[in-house]
């Protein structure tokens, strides 16, 4: 079920009380006990440049005072945390201006106190190979593992149309510069170019959800895991889920499931009024039990077996690599005609199907067993919930606030809406 709010101005002064206008295409950030929205359009193309806080706890508007020059109005750009001391604004559009940007701007605090009013914009200087302007992407900071603390900016719409790239941004020398650093690996081939697509990370996993891909009518229904592993991403598994889905959000629950709220599908003239909620399958990623330490040492063993299987003229779907194929085909003494006749299937597909992958993570591993999300479509419409290019925070363990979007009825909205904690988790706990 979900509640709508209406945001308070209690105990604020009447110079920061504010009420936000109706938008769509902005973000919204947490940081602390707050909530800060930046940016985003209007159907007539009115950009906002005003920072507003949602205080958490009294659901109270606040409009920062904010010095310096700050970003070109945009919209469909990104949002990450710095820590608690600010804001991280990457790419966007300007629609009006028939402008792309690849530009880095940081919000910081000009005192030390989390609720002074008066913060400071600044653009961020770069190193490295930055990101192509683009707008319709995600930014998320990854939580654990080799790449804990920086921030992955993922696809996107360009000048050229929907991309796949990916860039690591390196936000340790904030607040000066920013270190960009490419992302390539060729489990990636296993994606396809997305914008207005969805993103969140568990953990050391990125986890990537529907999108519009090749054509403007075309939407996916993919969630896709990739595993950060030393300098990069690695595709993990490719879902089916048979919902479609672009320009929704996605929010990571404390309990290991993805809320999917909003969007459109491109079947007609309106949003999506049901959520889906993905978790797996199968055992959460995290830190491997005795079960998946077992099933991963035993895994040694598929190689050979398939290659005696092959060498008997059986037909074999072996699931690990192909190196280790012909490796255990060589070691039975098997001619090099017979093992590329053994081996015909597509390098990626084999290498990425395995069912157990193991990813360093400092001193610890963290892995999945039989990766995969299970999707359950929840039907509790609200009368004004069907919207997209709205956003999606994280509030409480399994509590989820949205706020703006588009509406294909109401135009673009400018109210909060809460899920209930309850729905969310007997949901979570049914098969």
């Amino acid at each position: 079920s979900w509640l709508a709010l209406r945001a308070a101005h209690c105990g604020l002064q009447s110079a920061h009380a504010a009420t936000v206008a109706a938008r769509g295409g902005h973000t919204a950030t947490r940081i602390g006990d707050a909530i800060y929205i930046y940016g985003g359009a209007s159907r007539e193309q009115t950009y906002c440049d005003k920072v507003f806080r949602l205080h958490i706890t009294s659901m109270s508007w606040e409009l920062l005072e904010v010095e310096g020059t700050g970003p070109k109005t945009r919209s469909g750009h990104s949002g990450v945390a710095w820590q608690d001391k600010g804001l991280v604004i990457v790419g966007g559009i300007n629609m009006a201006l028939e402008t792309f940007f690849d530009d880095v701007w940081l919000l910081t605090r000009a005192g030390h106190d989390a609720h002074d009013a008066h913060w400071t914009w600044s653009q961020v200087a770069y190193h490295g190979a930055k990101p192509k302007a683009r707008n319709s992407h995600t930014a998320c900071l990854i939580q654990d593992g080799p790449l804990a603390g920086q921030m992955v900016v993922m696809g996107g719409s360009g000048c050229e149309g929907p991309m796949l790239s990916m860039q690591l941004g390196h936000l340790r020398d904030l607040p000066h510069t920013i270190t960009w650093s490419n992302i390539s690996h060729p489990s990636h081939a296993l994606m396809a170019p997305r914008e207005m697509h969805a993103a969140a990370c568990i953990g050391c996993h990125l986890i990537v959800f529907g999108g519009r891909v090749t054509g403007q009518e075309q939407v996916s229904d993919e969630v896709v895991t990739l595993c950060a592993s030393h300098k990069t991403l690695k595709v993990m598994s490719v879902d089916q889920t048979r919902v479609r889905r672009c320009g929704h959000t996605m929010t990571a629950l404390d309990d290991g499931c993805l809320l999917v709220c909003g969007g459109i599908d491109m079947s007609g003239p309106q949003a999506c009024t049901q959520h889906l909620l993905l978790r797996w399958s199968s055992q959460p990623l995290g830190v491997p039990t005795q079960e998946q330490q077992a099933a991963s040492e035993g895994a040694s063993d598929a190689p050979r077996e398939a290659a005696s299987r092959a060498c008997q003229g059986e037909s074999i779907a072996f699931e690990g690599s192909v190196g280790e194929l012909k490796t255990a085909l060589r070691a039975q003494h098997v001619p090099p005609d017979e093992i590329r006749a053994c081996t015909q299937r597509s390098e990626l597909e084999a290498l990425y199907a395995a069912s157990v992958c193991a990813a360093s993570a400092g001193a610890r591993q963290a892995f999945a067993l039989d990766v995969s999300w299970k999707s359950l479509v929840l039907h509790e419409p609200h009368q004004g919930f069907g919207r997209f290019a709205h956003s999606s925070t994280l509030l409480h363990h399994t509590e989820v606030l949205l706020f703006g979007g588009i509406d294909f009825q109401q135009d673009y909205q400018s109210s909060l809406l809460l899920p209930a904690a309850a729905l969310c988790r007997s949901e979570t706990d049914q098969d």
